[in-house]
């Protein structure tokens, strides 16, 4: 039967494996600039080809014209 310091050492060493798990992690894909492959803006940061008012439609974000 297990006793309370088992208890603790088996949620410790959960807490130590999500930690590392979250370390090891692919890091997140930078952004470029250049031209947007949806609308055709030419913009500071693309995010998988497009500017943020084509990532994000909802709310409605402004465009640059």
């Amino acid at each position: 039967m297990a006793d309370q310091v088992d208890d603790a050492s088996e949620i410790e060493q959960a807490h130590i494996d999500r930690a590392l798990a979250e370390v090891r992690r692919e890091p997140f894909e930078a952004w470029v600039s250049g031209k947007c492959e949806e609308c055709g803006d030419e913009t500071l940061r693309l995010v998988e080809g497009k500017c943020a008012p084509c990532r994000e439609p909802w709310p409605p974000l402004p465009r640059r014209y």
